[in-house]
């Protein structure tokens, strides 16, 4: 059996116990008490590493270097789900970022919002597409 201690809750200042080995660790008699002093349930340390470490913060970025699918997720990150597309006005469907200058950079202003179709056609057939997109124009 295993030996148990009385410890005073950080939050509501109640007695609750807990087995020896949790002696240093636990503070509080339960979850919501935790979560009223803005701790983190699964760690016990607040979120403030995560945003010093994300992106050029973090000791593995790779910038420029990066992969194709690493940067799109960056990309969704940062400009989130497209909702039109730029030529064909369209807000209902499946919409993408399309990269304009086919570089894949980590610039913000290379991406545009493209439904599956102007997309399809941006990337595969550019010269359909200009005749297509002289249409919209």
């Amino acid at each position: 059996m295993k030996r148990r201690i009385d410890k005073t809750c950080l939050t509501c200042l109640k007695m609750f116990n807990v087995i020896l080995a949790r002696k240093n660790t636990a503070k509080y008699c339960c979850m919501a008490c935790s979560k009223a002093r803005g701790i983190c349930t699964n760690t016990g340390r607040t979120h403030f590493k995560k945003i010093i470490n994300s992106d050029e913060g973090n000791y593995n970025w790779k910038g420029q270097g990066a992969s194709y699918s690493a940067i799109h997720q960056w990309l969704k990150r940062k400009l989130g789900k497209p909702t039109h597309c730029k030529f064909c006005d369209k807000t209902a469907g499946r919409f993408e970022w399309a990269n304009i200058s086919k570089e894949y950079k980590r610039d913000l202003n290379d991406y545009m919002p493209l439904c599956y179709k102007c997309h399809d056609l941006y990337d595969d057939r550019v010269g359909k597409w200009k005749e297509r997109m002289a249409i919209y124009a």
